[in-house]
């Protein structure tokens, strides 16, 4: 996989190596919410108006100008836990949802 450097076209690879790392020791347990946070400075960076939100408990989601929330640790952890929606298609859900 490349480097990580926060762009767009680091979700695709991330994604595709997400299902080797979810059954690792160690690695596995971690992976929705860090990947999710780096999912979240992704859009951040490159939606036009999102912008981390942090709910009263303390828990970070990014908030789109829309009003919608996206709660990217639980959308990853969907994501490995189900086979939920892929990186790259979490990414164009906030950018139709702008």
């Amino acid at each position: 996989m490349g480097i990580l450097d926060d762009s767009v076209g680091s979700l695709d690879p991330l994604d595709l190596a997400l299902d080797q790392w979810r059954h690792q020791p160690g690695i596995g347990p971690a992976l929705g919410t860090e990947v999710g946070l780096y999912l979240g400075t992704v859009l951040v960076g490159s939606v036009d108006g999102a912008r981390w939100h942090v709910w009263p408990n303390g828990h970070p989601v990014v908030l789109l100008d829309s009003g919608r929330e996206f709660d990217v640790t639980a959308l990853v952890s969907d994501r490995l836990d189900r086979n939920g929606t892929s990186l790259p298609g979490l990414y164009a859900e906030a950018m139709a949802g702008t």
